[in-house]
């Protein structure tokens, strides 16, 4: 094959060779690649073959079950999906977050809002005793979410992942980047656990966008089932920081 200038850089395309090793596994495969310069093949062809003959699966590392059920999933792909309602006397802003599509795997927790024995007050209507039972229990720890949210172009990534790529462009907290970057996230989405009355046709939980350098909005959302697909039901707005 041959090896291009990395975009931005000038020079004429170089001769390589690219050979791709797939090992199949009970839940998927492993994909061993060897990418090398022409002139070098024969350099380091030797390593690669110990790293092929050395290379063996562990049975045991398979990635533990999602505890989180595919029913919190389904209320996500929902939310991430459908066009953002325009309520009378909705929250300003709101419309911005179901267009996501870099999501915090870590779940948000319990805040000071959820606290208060009148939550989730009035702005939000139709929430049951037992929805607010089953938010409060599942949101009171942290969970971490895949990438099961069946949403098109929609990235997870950890929270440490996350704070080096805002490190890596110069961001504290609200701050400005002082640089791009190509792996600069632009804004991105934390989500909570999703809470279910006791006839599952009621949902509940909360969604935060953050702007580095601009914002952070966070927003309980209640969707209720119609027809067997999940819709919107009201929204109400928890905090507010602009910079």
């Amino acid at each position: 094959t041959q090896r291009y200038p990395v975009l931005g850089m000038a020079g004429d395309p170089a001769a390589a060779l690219q050979r791709s090793v797939v090992v199949p596994e009970s839940t998927g495969f492993f994909v061993l690649r060897y990418d090398v310069p022409q002139q070098l093949v024969a350099k380091y062809q030797p390593h690669f073959a110990l790293v092929l003959d050395s290379f063996a699966p562990n049975a045991n590392s398979a990635p533990a079950a999602d505890p989180i059920p595919a029913a919190e999933y389904a209320v996500y792909a929902a939310f991430f999906r459908a066009q953002a309602p325009r309520l009378p006397n909705g929250p300003q802003f709101f419309e911005a977050v179901p267009r996501e599509r870099t999501l915090v795997s870590e779940t948000l927790t319990l805040g000071k809002h959820a606290a208060q024995p009148d939550w989730p007050g009035s702005d939000l209507r139709g929430v049951s005793a037992d929805l607010t039972a089953d938010y409060r229990a599942k949101n009171a720890k942290e969970w971490r979410l895949t990438d099961r949210i069946d949403v098109p172009d929609m990235g997870v990534l950890s929270r440490s992942e996350l704070d080096a790529r805002l490190e890596a462009a110069g961001v504290r907290g609200l701050g400005v980047p002082r640089r791009t970057s190509i792996d600069f996230p632009g804004s991105f989405v934390a989500l909570s656990r999703v809470a279910f009355n006791r006839a599952g046709d009621t949902a509940l939980f909360k969604a935060a966008q953050t702007n580095p350098g601009t914002t952070h909005f966070s927003y309980l959302v209640l969707m209720r089932k119609q027809a067997g697909a999940w819709v919107f039901a009201g929204v109400a707005g928890q905090e507010f920081m602009i910079r």
